[in-house]
């Protein structure tokens, strides 16, 4: 599209609407940006490896406070073909121990297949108890210098029997291409996100 000259400007965005009862599940633009959904200006971070788009990222905090999981620098792809955000077990257990996971159930897989190879552990989704959402620690990423905060009720997803399930699941991926964090769509239905493959970066700005 971009060599026929089909659209505007060589980048493409993405919004999810996590709203069940929305009208609109979504919207991909080609070659620009829907301003009726984001909130203020994106934070831009360069590409680090263009196959996925790969990012560097400075933190993972819990209530604010650091995890001390990116000492060495962490690696992070955002994917809205993944449900939810994964990344190295250590620091998804953290994660889930603080939010109070309940248990394991395995019907709810990582949908990226580009990184489920034989040597990447995933060990499903976690449920909690619904009723501890008020109690529960906020999480967020910082990302070009700027924190990206998920509040309890924007990273629990529902179940089909209405449980609340974490939205942090363990996924080991290996080198070269791992360890890597993929914030899927529970980061990603907060955070508009632009692919600006003219620039080689990608931004991320509070959602509307």
């Amino acid at each position: 599209m971009i060599k026929q000259g089909l659209v505007k400007d060589p980048l493409f965005s993405i919004w999810l609407n996590r709203d069940v009862n929305g009208e609109k599940g979504g919207e991909i633009v080609f070659g620009g940006v829907d301003p009726e959904h984001y909130i203020g200006d994106h934070t831009f971070v360069p590409i680090t490896q263009k196959g996925y788009w790969q990012f560097d990222m400075g933190d993972v905090l819990i209530n604010g406070k650091s995890t001390g999981s990116c000492q060495n620098g962490c690696s992070a792809i955002a994917d809205s073909g993944t449900s939810l955000i994964t990344g190295p077990t250590s620091v998804i257990t953290e994660i889930n121990n603080a939010i109070g996971v309940e248990s394991f159930a395995s019907h709810l897989q990582s949908k990226s297949e580009e990184h489920s190879d034989s040597s990447a552990r995933t060990m499903g989704v976690s449920r909690v108890d619904c009723a501890n959402v008020a109690s529960m620690p906020n999480v967020s990423f910082t990302i070009g210098g700027k924190e990206f905060v998920l509040s309890p009720r924007e990273y629990l997803v529902k179940d089909r029997e209405g449980n609340c399930v974490s939205g942090f699941m363990p996924l080991d991926i290996p080198p070269p291409h791992g360890p890597l964090w993929i914030l899927g769509d529970v980061f990603m239905g907060c955070y508009h996100t632009i692919f600006d493959y003219g620039n080689v970066r990608i931004g991320f700005a509070k959602a509307a």
